[in-house]
Formats: structure tokens, C-alpha cells, sequence
């Protein structure tokens, strides 16, 4: 049985890999367009059932959720079928965002619920191709996730988080296997997290799911509260663990060294998903590269860098996008969003495997002095702190500083929340910080030389869960949320510091 499970899933799997994009996409945007003909979005924008894509991108601008929200579904707020979708939303899925003050609000339709199902049941075809046998999904699983209960709002309509709302409507065929903790769902993340394992802990754990630093968190209380020094010797038979909500390179290390050990080999999936849905998934057949999804029902469209915010920036398909060229992540979804800009920026390793890496978000980056510090930058400069004095950052945000005179002078200020911090000199942090940047980007180095308007950044250390409170306090779900490590505005690093200051 396990052999014939195991030929059947390496059938779809090379049947998704040999996927042709163009034709694909093609049907994919048409389904959407047919399926919103009535909607208010498509008479205005005259969206016809066989519109070509060069058309549509004719018609229809590239917008950003604020963009659309004031244009269209402010006033139509929360019945948006008829209005941007034709098809009937059945959930209002609700997001902070990263960075941004606005609580986002997309609706949900039963086909995107499809599309993400279809791309999960895709990610479970490649890891049952790489292992040669489906046990694990035979077993029980954990996910990590928002357990607040949908608030109804009316109209047969019911909001909440994303992974709520995936996981109430999982088939009940899979949902018999979650581990489902004894707990209060209005308690804090810290008390959800501890009951999620003691239910763990009675059983036979296959496959285990959440976003990377409360997999991590979950790992070290699982030890202490089992008194077992590795994952490995907690659940024997525990192999599959999906990872998600940052890049894996910023926890990288920490992860193989929680995930090692054994007979059994860990497969680690990373996922790259967001409200507007499931966008790629890590691919164990070709070393866990995130692959771009052709399954989840979603049109995409992919704009140089450099275009953005020009009049008529270009607009690439997926068969056409380069390798090693940075882009904004557009997308046309079946709940009703219409050539979206997602808000991140990738970079296609493979142009034609469509494997990728999110090289961070686009309002993530440092711009006062035209530096362009990216994400990626300041993960790497964290890099060299971790490998140089042996420091590991549990949170850290980097936001700018600009003195309050005529002298266009400021500095780089450093938030970092370390697992152990006793006894760290918050200095010498500033300095390996500094030389990270100052090797990575070229501008960044010359903005700090002698008469540059850079200072050498200043570093707060802060405590363990000081980060953790300050996300209680923003919007969004508990076990969705992150720690914006870049953010241009000031606002984050301002509120940071507020905090700190109480």
C-alpha cells in the first residue's frame, strides 16, 4: 500500500513540475475574470471572459491593498461579492500586515480555500515522493496556530486569522489526527504554546507546522517539559516540519540544530504563504528550494524593482521572469483581488524549476540616505554577529534615526531581543553590526566614511519577551505574527523605543 501511495504521489508530482506556466496562467486569470462578470470591479475595468493577458494588464493598474481598499471596498466593507468577486465570500481573513498601521481585511471565497488545500496537498505529494512512504501524515499532527475563535459578523460571514480559517475548514478525514490542546483560547500566546504541548506530549507526533520562532520556542520549552534532551528523542517518529512567516536563511542554523539527530531524517518544509494566499512551498526534492505554487488557483504577475512607481512599469508572467533579478510579487486571486501588490520583493534562483528566495518586504528597507538597506542586508550583518561573538538574536528590528537639526546627519537604531543577554556589551554588538553592513552594501560603507551623514548605529538590548508584549499589543493573530526587522518609516523603531522607556 505504502509503495502504490508512493508511485501515485511522484505521478502528481512530476505532473505539477512539468506544469506549462503560460497556458496555465492563462486558464487561471480567465476562471477569475469569468467568474466575476457581474462585479462592479469587472464593468468598470471592461473584463471579458476570454481577455488576453496583455489586455488585461491594459486594463486593469497595479494597486496596493490601500489602493484598492479606497477605491473599491471601504464603502462595501465587510460584503465585498458583487464588488470585487462574484463568487460567495465565505470568511473575512484579517491582517496587520508587517509593518503598516492598517488592519487589513481580505475576503475569502470557497475556490481560494481550494487553492490553498490543493497547494498543501501538493507539498504532501513532494515530501511523500522524497521519503518513498506517506507515515507521517498517518500519524498526528501539531500545528501552531491562532486557536481565537471566528467572530461572526453578520450575513453568514465569519472573521479571523488565516490558520483559523484553514483550520476549520480542513477535512475532517485530516482534522481527526491534529492534537487539539485543553486550554482557553483567549489566553496569551506563552499559555496557549505550554498546553499545545502537554497535548504534544501523549502523542505519536508525525508532522508538526507553525511559524519558524514558535517552532523554535516550542522546541526548547518541549525539552524542559519532557525532560529529553533533543526533538528526536521526544517524538521518534516525528519527520515532516513545515516552517513559514520568515526567510529560512534568518533561522537557518537554529532550526537544523533543533531538527538533527536520529535514524530518521527531519524533512523541513518552509512555506511562503500570506493572506492573499499560498504563493510557495519548499520542495524536498530539490534540497527544500521554495517553488513557486501552480496549484492554489492564483494568477500571478512579477515587476522589476527598478519599475516600480514608474507609469508603465513592466509586467512579467512566470515564463518570463529571470534568474537574479529582484521583483514585486503581484497577484489576481479568486477571492477578489485584482493584480495586488503583495508587498515583497523576490529573487527566482531557477527561472525555469521557478524555485525562489523572498529577499524581504518592500517597505523593508532604508532609504533616508538613498542606501538601500535591505532585509537581506541586515540579515546577513545578524549573520555575522551570530558567527563572530556567538550571539543569538531571538528578535532584532533596525530602523533609522535622523538627527533633529538642519545637518542631514542620523544613524541606524538596533532593537535586539538575544536568547541569553547577560552580561553582553551592547557596543562591541554595534560595532560587529556596523562592519556586517559596511561589507555587504557598498553605499551603506561610503555614507559612514569620514564626513559621511552615518553614525555607527546604536544597539538597544532588551529582554527576553520584550518583543513578545509589544506584538500583544498590535493587531492580528498570536501565532501569525512577526517582528518587522526593517522598516524605513521610523514608526516601528519609535514605538520600540516607547516601550522600552515605560
Amino acid at each position: 500500500m505504502q509503495g502504490l501511495v508512493a508511485r501515485y504521489a511522484r505521478w502528481r508530482y512530476e505532473r505539477e513540475r512539468s506544469v506549462d506556466w503560460q497556458r496555465s496562467q492563462l486558464k487561471t486569470l480567465q476562471r477569475c475574470i469569468a467568474a466575476s462578470q457581474s462585479t462592479t470591479f469587472a464593468k468598470d475595468h471592461g473584463l471579458t471572459p476570454k481577455l488576453a493577458v496583455t489586455a488585461y494588464q491594459e486594463q486593469v493598474p497595479l494597486r496596493t491593498y490601500e489602493e484598492l481598499y479606497d477605491a473599491y471596498t471601504r464603502e462595501a466593507a465587510p460584503h465585498y461579492q458583487g464588488v470585487v468577486t462574484g463568487r460567495e465570500v465565505r470568511f473575512l481573513t484579517t491582517s496587520s500586515g508587517t509593518t503598516s498601521g492598517l488592519l487589513k481585511e481580505f475576503p475569502v471565497t470557497w475556490e481560494g480555500i481550494r487553492g490553498s488545500r490543493n497547494a498543501a496537498a501538493h507539498q504532501a505529494f513532494a515530501t511523500i515522493t522524497k521519503l518513498g512512504h506517506m507515515r507521517p501524515f498517518q500519524r498526528a499532527y501539531l500545528s501552531i496556530a491562532d486557536l481565537t475563535p471566528l467572530q461572526d459578523v453578520g450575513g453568514g460571514l465569519m472573521r479571523g486569522a488565516i490558520t483559523r480559517i484553514l483550520s476549520e475548514t480542513t477535512p475532517a478525514i485530516v482534522k481527526r489526527r491534529a492534537v487539539v490542546p485543553e486550554c482557553i483560547a483567549e489566553s496569551g500566546a506563552s499559555d496557549v504554546l505550554d498546553a499545545m504541548i502537554e497535548a504534544a506530549l501523549g502523542a505519536d507526533l508525525g508532522m508538526l507546522t507553525g511559524m519558524t520562532h514558535w517552532l523554535l520556542e516550542f522546541v526548547e520549552r518541549a525539552k524542559v517539559r519532557s525532560g529529553k534532551a533533543s526533538m528526536r528523542e521526544i517524538w521518534p517518529n516525528l519527520q515532516v516540519v513545515c516552517h513559514g512567516g520568515v526567510p529560512y536563511s534568518v533561522y537557518s542554523e537554529p532550526l537544523e540544530a533543533a531538527f538533527q539527530g536520529g535514524e530518521t531524517p527531519f524533512i523541513l518544509a518552509e512555506s511562503y504563504g500570506a493572506s492573499e494566499g499560498v504563493l510557495a512551498l519548499g520542495d524536498p526534492m530539490l534540497g527544500g528550494a521554495l517553488r513557486l505554487c501552480s496549484q492554489n488557483d492564483i494568477f500571478y504577475e512579477f515587476v522589476p524593482i527598478s519599475e516600480l512607481g514608474t507609469q508603465k512599469p513592466t509586467r512579467l508572467g512566470v515564463h518570463e521572469v529571470r534568474a537574479d533579478e529582484p521583483y514585486a510579487v503581484v497577484v489576481t486571486t479568486p477571492s477578489g483581488l485584482w493584480s495586488h501588490l503583495v508587498g515583497d520583493m523576490v529573487v527566482f534562483l531557477d527561472a525555469e524549476l521557478k524555485t525562489l528566495e523572498v529577499r524581504g518586504r518592500l517597505s523593508g528597507s532604508l532609504e533616508l540616505w538613498n542606501e538601500h538597506t535591505t532585509e537581506t542586508d541586515v540579515d546577513s550583518a545578524f549573520e555575522r554577529i551570530r558567527r563572530e561573538l556567538g550571539l543569538e538574536a531571538r528578535f532584532y528590528h533596525l530602523g533609522p534615526e535622523q538627527y533633529p537639526n538642519d545637518v542631514p546627519r542620523g544613524r541606524y537604531i538596533a532593537v535586539i531581543e538575544l536568547e541569553e543577554s547577560g552580561g553582553v556589551d551592547a557596543a562591541l554588538v554595534a560595532r560587529v553590526l556596523d562592519e556586517g553592513l559596511c561589507h555587504i552594501n557598498k553605499m551603506y560603507r561610503r555614507l559612514r566614511e569620514d564626513g559621511g551623514p552615518l553614525d555607527q548605529p546604536l544597539v538597544h538590548l532588551v529582554d527576553k519577551g520584550f518583543f513578545d508584549t509589544w506584538l500583544d499589543e498590535r493587531p492580528g493573530g498570536s501565532f501569525q505574527r512577526k517582528v518587522p526587522r526593517v522598516d524605513g518609516s521610523q514608526r516601528v523603531v519609535q514605538e520600540l523605543l516607547a516601550m522600552r522607556q515605560r
